[in-house]
Formats: C-alpha cells, structure tokens, sequence
C-alpha cells in the first residue's frame, strides 16, 4: 500500500525530528508539545488507514498489535524526551545557601568612623582656610612682618564685664588692680623711655581704622601719666566725631573747634575732671571742613600755648585711613601712637596706616595692641590675691 508507506515515512521523520530537538529543547518546549500532538495524529492516520479494509476478526487482532506498537513507540518518545531533559540542566548545587544571623548593610560603625574622619578632614580644611582668607593682625610678630622692626609697647586687655565705654575708658582708675590698668601702666613706662631719648611732651593716639580703641587707649593713658603727677591734657582732635567729654561728664558745646573757629583762648575750653591732675579739650562743634582748620596757624598757636601749661598733651585724632586730619596734625607733635585691635586691623589698613605716618615725617612711638585676650590673666589675679 502506497499510501500507507508513505504515512509511516512520515510517522518516521516526525519521530527523527523529536529526537533531534529533544537535544535542545526541553519536554514543555512549544515546539516539542507541537511535535507530540502532530506524532500522535499520525498515530491514529496509520491506524485508521490500516483497519479500514480489513475483516472485523482480523482487524480486532491486527489493532490490538499495532496498539501496542504504538503505545512502545509514544513511551520510548516520552523516555527520549526526559533524557534529553536531564541532559540540557547542567546546574550543579557547590553549597548551600545559610541564612544570615546580622545584617550585611549598612554597617554603622563603620560608616560613623568615616563620617567623623570626613568631618574631622574637612573641619581642619575649614580651619585653614578661613584662617589663609583672615588678614587681620593678631600678634606683635604679625605687625613686624608688615611694617619692619617697630617698638611694641604693650597690649591692653578685652574688659567684658565692662557696661559701657566710659568704664572702659576709665579701666586704670575705676580698676586700678586689673590686668588692663597694669597694661596701661607698662605702656606709660615705655613712652616715658621714649621721651628720655626723644623730647616727647605732646602726642597723637590713632588707629588705622575705626573701632580700634584710640579714644579708650587715649583716656587710659592720660589717666595713667596724671596718677604719676604729670599735668596731663586730653584733647579730643576727632572734632567730626569726638566723645572725650560724654566719657567724662563733661560739657561739649565749645572746645577745639570753638579755638579753631571763634577764636576762643584756651582756658576759655580746658575742663578739669574728677581726676587729679587731668584736664580735657572737648571737640566742639562739628565741623566739616576739619581738615583745613587742623593745618591752619591757629592750631599751631594752640599746640605751643599747651605746651607751655602741661607736662603732658595727648591728641585722641581721627582714624588715620578715614580721614586726613590727622596726617596734618601728627607733624606738628612730637610724636603718634598707633593703635591695632587684634583680629580685627587688617594687614593692609595697617601698611597704609604706617605708610601715612611714614610720608608725614612724623615720630613713630610705638604700637598698642586692644582688646587682646590674655593668656596669664588668671595668673596676674592669682598674683594680686596673694599681696
């Protein structure tokens, strides 16, 4: 029967084709479910093909034979299917997987050394450069780095339990016992020092900028000459801004500028303090123009009439970057006191300042630091407690 062979050629190359793809694929591949389904069609074609045409005895016989025939044929199909199965997984169990005890992540302390090296590096990082941008003059080795090899005086003390500024202005009399006091007191020695090389009897105290403590600097050592029994003047020459007389209860309606200006004598405007021995100029009015008035012959005649009354005349003058009076006043006197505020004049305030007094010919006395704070201050108190 023709037909019925080539049924079976084809039943055949199905069954090749199994085989071959059982290599690759697995049993639940939708190509192998396909095959199946196709290989077991052409199962019942074959038989349906071979039972037509035969008696109902032989056709009972020959169905039962190629039913088991088939049933082998459908067996050893699934028997290649799951060989071919277990061949394609080459997964191999090396260990067993154990379940953890601790946590893996995050470790904290671990990530908490990191964080306080990391804070640690970029706090001292900070440190050193905010101090690289900070400018500002802070010890006696910073000011001769800048302007050369000058006298330091001394350095006055950061009073804070002082409430407003006429305390601090009067520290060496209201504390005469304090750090401060004796800072001014050793600062008087070195202007004193000064003068027995230098003629010193008149002097300006001044600063390189605003708020650095020449009027506190100027009343403290006008006190501290006056407890010596010197004859001391304090003029306030700040006459834009001055505030000698409001430290000192005093009246500041006439003064320098009245001299200047309205041409008042002298005893007309020197005011005597509660403090022996000390007397003060006020400002005076405010003028604008002060310049002019500063570098005019009344002010000369002023400056040889005190003179000839006191031992001792300090100027409080105008910041010397701010403004130009006290360029032209400081030729006139014997001599300029300068005044820094630690941590707070910056190097280049200070070279202007110093270059102003330099291209003055005017006499460098020295430099006064302000407002520092002490290292030994607790020794000094120690000190006093026990005398």
């Amino acid at each position: 029967n023709q037909r019925m062979a080539s049924l079976n050629a084809e039943f055949l190359r199905l069954q090749a084709k199994y085989d071959s793809l059982s290599n690759q694929f697995g049993p639940k591949h939708p190509e192998m479910v396909a095959l199946r389904e196709e290989i077991r069609t052409m199962s019942k074609r074959i038989q349906n093909e071979r039972f037509g045409g035969q008696g109902a005895g032989e056709e009972g016989r020959q169905r039962s034979e190629d039913q088991v025939l088939l049933e082998d044929i459908l067996l050893q199909i699934q028997e290649n299917s799951v060989l071919s199965s277990s061949r394609m997984n080459n997964i191999i169990i090396t260990d067993r997987a154990i379940v953890p005890t601790k946590k893996a992540k995050p470790k904290r302390l671990l990530n908490t050394l990191i964080g306080f090296a990391g804070g640690l590096m970029g706090g001292i990082f900070l440190a050193f450069f905010i101090d690289y941008l900070d400018d500002s003059i802070k010890t006696e080795e910073d000011v001769k780095r800048y302007i050369g090899n000058i006298s330091f005086l001394g350095s006055t003390f950061n009073e804070k339990g002082s409430d407003s500024k006429s305390n601090i202005d009067h520290v060496v009399s209201l504390r005469s016992e304090s750090p401060s006091a004796e800072a001014y007191r050793l600062i008087r020695m070195g202007i004193l020092w000064f003068g027995r090389q230098n003629a010193v009897k008149d002097f300006a105290v001044s600063s390189a900028g605003p708020s650095e403590g020449k009027t506190t600097v100027a009343s403290n050592l006008a006190i501290s000459l006056a407890e010596v029994n010197f004859k001391v003047l304090l003029v306030d020459a700040d006459i834009r801004k001055g505030r000698i007389h409001e430290s000192y209860g005093l009246s500041g309606s006439e003064g320098l500028a009245s001299v200047l200006t309205d041409s008042l004598p002298l005893d007309k405007v020197i005011q005597k303090t509660e403090i022996k021995n000390l007397s003060i100029v006020a400002c005076g009015h405010s003028v604008i123009d002060s310049s002019r008035l500063i570098g005019s012959p009344k002010m000369t005649e002023f400056i040889q009439k005190t003179r000839s009354q006191f031992d001792f005349i300090i100027y409080d003058t105008p910041p010397l970057n701010i403004i130009s009076d006290t360029a032209g006043l400081i030729p006139q006197l014997d001599g300029v006191l300068l005044t820094l505020r630690s941590g707070v004049t910056g190097n280049r305030m200070l070279t202007k300042a110093f270059s102003i007094i330099k291209d003055s010919n005017a006499k460098l006395i020295g430099v006064v630091f302000n407002a520092m704070d002490p290292i030994n201050k607790r020794a000094y108190r120690e000190y006093y407690k026990r005398h």
